[in-house]
């Protein structure tokens, strides 16, 4: 019987090249709800030929996926210049 790859001494392990919907969110910090909801909303806008709004992802059958560099080139897309100041200057409603 061959060794599972795991049990093998020395052996290195690599993170998977795709995330599932679960850790993508965690990866991401949002709930597995909004990858879903972002996911249904871009169907719709891809039947009618509209670019997505969420991060890019992959079907296998009814598995989905995720791949780790379009989750970062999503989150990269949506980062906001820090060094701009907003009006109303150093007021918080907390």
């Amino acid at each position: 019987m061959k060794a599972s790859p795991d049990l093998i001494k020395g052996a290195v392990q690599l993170p998977p090249r795709s995330l599932r919907e679960r850790d993508a969110s965690n990866y991401l910090g949002f709930c597995p709800s909004y990858l879903r909801n972002l996911r249904v909303a871009d169907s719709r806008r891809k039947a009618r030929g509209e670019p997505i709004a969420g991060p890019r992802w992959v079907t296998f059958g009814t598995a989905i996926r995720y791949f780790k560099e379009d989750l970062d080139e999503w989150l990269d897309a949506h980062r906001v210049d820090s060094s701009v100041e907003l009006e109303g200057g150093d007021q918080c409603d907390d």
